[in-house]
């Protein structure tokens, strides 16, 4: 069986230890990781606005960072046509953590470290394969642990993300479900070895009509009985991948994973 085309993408990963404790580090390094080590490599059309790369289809989503204060980072979210997806924060530990940065062409998940918790912020594109990518204009997602006023309401987990829709911009249960309970038996085959899913998301398509959208890029689900920050290495066709579990909330039994090699 062929490789996954979501697993075909560019994909890069860099910790950084913020010393200072401030957000602004924290773009800085974001910065840094897009526009200098990304290949291909993100664009920054103004300050702290960040452009990731346009595929063969105009297919493209950028993210505006703003630092709301010392541990506070926020990131607005658009998409192709400039619709806002979302608007959402994290709140960083005290000094220092460490800035985890997981990125590529057709991803972005950012994430606060420290002794005290964990917190993230992540957008994307869709693969829409075997369908033409770009054939619906609905493929990207954003989400983040707070609102913009620093509440957290839940709206952030392995399965729930924003999307502008039919509906508009809102968030919902958009991933597929394989499971609803820790070690749920769909992640797992009958002599119990671990199956690792596809991050697959849904969007509505006028009248209630749910349909699916596509596949995050360079990420998988796992069952939630793997901790964040735990590293597999996995089969993948000929080649094998490394996947990290990201701090994202558990989300019907799965927990989210992305390549870092």
């Amino acid at each position: 069986m062929a490789e996954l085309t979501a697993l075909t993408s560019s994909y890069f990963f860099k910790a950084f230890n913020i010393s200072s404790g401030d957000v602004a580090d924290a773009i800085v390094n974001i910065r840094s990781e897009l526009l200098s080590r990304n290949n291909p490599a993100w664009t920054e059309p103004s300050g702290n606005l960040f452009k990731s790369p346009v595929d063969s289809a105009g297919r493209f989503f950028d993210c505006l960072f703003t630092r709301i204060d010392q541990q506070t980072l926020e990131m607005r979210v658009r998409d192709q046509l400039a619709h806002t997806v979302c608007t959402r924060r994290f709140q960083a530990g005290t000094a220092p953590w460490i800035l985890q940065v997981f990125s590529g062409q057709f991803h972005l998940i950012v994430e606060a470290v420290s002794p005290g918790g964990y917190a993230n912020l992540c957008a994307g594109v869709l693969d829409q394969s075997p369908d033409a990518q770009g054939g619906n204009p609905v493929y990207v997602y954003g989400g983040g642990w707070l609102t913009n006023a620093n509440s957290n309401d839940g709206y952030h987990t392995a399965t729930r993300v924003y999307m502008y829709d039919s509906q508009g911009s809102s968030v919902n249960d958009r991933g597929t479900c394989w499971g609803w309970q820790v070690g749920s038996a769909c992640h797992y085959n009958m002599n119990g070895s671990k199956i690792y899913r596809p991050a697959e998301l849904n969007a509505q398509y006028g009248n209630n009509q749910w349909r699916v959208a596509g596949r995050r890029y360079q990420q998988l689900l796992c069952s939630s009985d793997l901790w964040y920050g735990q590293k597999v290495t996995i089969p993948l066709d000929s080649v094998s991948g490394t996947f990290m579990v990201t701090c994202t909330p558990t989300g019907a039994g799965s927990r989210l994973m992305c390549r870092i090699a």
